[in-house]
């Protein structure tokens, strides 16, 4: 069965994934939908797509199988239940929602449309985070007591030009810590945790960007299971990282620091992930420089790589189209995508209430 999509918002978001559709025979972009006519004209030539809406509405109302939203966050759950009372799958860029009424709005949505619903956080789809699921799935860890995420990208460049521009990006309004995904979602998706309750601080409670004054949450949880889950994320601060670690009762697993580039694309680099292993049964293990994470040939990441954000921005999509053919749960599924959302919705009133701690709604 082939399956076909339509991607809603052409704005900034990445696009170099879409070029690599082409290797897959079963999976096609079938209609564009933007306000814009001019990125509508533009990307339809750019990727040989003959059907383009200003209209959601003509989007929902043509024959694609699903709808990939690229909106900027805010609309994303308005959108994606609209969509699934269309009758179409959702494939929704982060984070599914924008407050926890709109969370169980959506988890209604799922439920009495029937319809597949997943959260593109690519990072889950990383060559580390990848073999990190499996490593710790096996035991080679123990059981987890910490894990850490860090996800800081320096936007500074991009705020000046925006400005300079007099382009409003929902990146000036946005409260930096509900963008939590990215830093924290990676680590609920290999350890299958979730957040019970968190405490918040940023540096002069600040959560919004103001001119070039830095902005970065630094969020603290504890999993069901009783576990510390540390997440770090930026937009604003001179400091590009992304890395995660997993610290079990018997070893610990960790990618190390890189940095982000431009456009957060694959450097020949750093392109093959170096990870640190050590295991309290082999303290010579504990340096493995330049050692590569290493993955089995039908695993996501190495059926699928393509794109930005370290190959995985193609795997997210086809992981998604593959459960829309094959009729499977999507691996981040409605409560799976608000299990990573919803504390970035909390850390927010945490901070706004001197780092108070606060429990996280399990919808």
């Amino acid at each position: 069965m082939d399956v076909t999509f339509g991607i809603c918002g052409l704005g900034g978001r990445d696009k170099t994934f879409l070029h690599d559709l082409k290797r897959l025979d079963w999976l096609r972009l079938a209609a564009l939908c933007d306000l814009s006519e001019a990125r509508l004209q533009h990307w339809g030539q750019e990727l040989d797509v003959s059907y383009s809406f200003t209209d959601y509405e003509d989007l929902l109302a043509s024959d694609v199988d699903f709808i990939f939203l690229a909106t900027p966050p805010h609309l994303h759950a308005q959108m994606a239940i609209q969509a699934l009372k269309a009758g179409k799958h959702v494939l929704s860029e982060v984070p599914a929602v924008s407050s926890i009424e709109e969370g169980q709005g959506l988890v209604t949505a799922v439920e009495e449309t029937g319809c597949q619903y997943m959260l593109a956080e690519d990072y889950c789809y990383r060559r580390d985070v990848q073999a990190f699921a499996r490593f710790i799935s096996n035991g080679e860890i123990g059981r987890i007591i910490y894990a850490r995420g860090s996800y800081c990208h320096d936007c500074r460049t991009y705020l000046a030009d925006w400005v300079n521009q007099g382009i409003r990006s929902w990146f000036l309004t946005y409260e930096v810590p509900r963008y939590i995904t990215h830093s924290l979602g990676p680590l609920l998706f290999v350890t299958g945790e979730r957040v019970q309750r968190l405490t918040a601080v940023a540096p002069d409670n600040r959560i919004v960007a103001e001119g070039d004054l830095p902005v970065l949450a630094c969020v603290q949880c504890q999993t069901t299971s009783g576990a510390i889950f540390h997440s770090v994320h930026s937009f604003f601060v001179a400091r590009d990282e992304v890395c995660y670690s997993f610290t079990g009762d018997t070893g610990t697993i960790e990618s190390f620091p890189f940095a982000v580039s431009p456009l957060e694309s694959n450097s020949p680099l750093l392109r093959d992930t170096p990870y640190r292993l050590v295991r309290t049964a082999d303290p010579s293990s504990a340096l493995v420089h330049g050692e590569m994470v290493d993955l089995d040939p039908g695993e996501p990441f190495n059926s699928y790589r393509g794109g930005s954000h370290w190959e995985s921005d193609l795997c997210v999509l086809a992981v998604f189209a593959e459960c829309v053919r094959d009729n499977k749960t999507p691996p981040i599924d409605v409560h799976r995508a608000l299990d990573m959302t919803l504390p970035g919705i909390v850390a927010v009133d945490s901070i706004r209430q001197g780092g108070q701690p606060l429990m996280v709604p399990a919808l």
